[in-house]
């Protein structure tokens, strides 16, 4: 559940701020695909199929569902952001690839 988690973050980030130093802990997560962390959470596609898909408002949606679940477990960040754009498309194209 996302208040399980968002309970555990919380005691770390309290045990962080009582300790000597007091240095507040940055908490992060890969949730690339969707935070599966809890059940019922919503998990997408690789990028690279978000990519083939040619749709930027669907992935600017997608961005957004996956930061609402993985701040509803109380989460501070994603390593997810990915912007993957090629250039040379002759050496993407699988049809022209070689085995060396």
């Amino acid at each position: 559940m996302p208040s399980d988690w968002a309970e555990t973050v919380d005691r770390f980030q309290k045990a962080a701020l009582d300790s000597r130093l007091g240095i507040p802990l940055a908490c992060g997560i890969d949730a690339v695909h969707g935070n599966n962390r809890f059940y019922g959470a919503t998990i997408f596609p690789h990028n690279i199929g978000l990519g083939a898909a040619g749709d930027a408002d669907l992935a600017q949606r997608i961005g957004a569902a996956v930061a609402l679940e993985v701040r509803a477990s109380d989460i501070h960040f994603n390593f997810a952001p990915c912007v993957a754009v090629y250039r040379d498309s002759h050496r993407w194209d699988i049809r022209r690839a070689t085995l060396s």
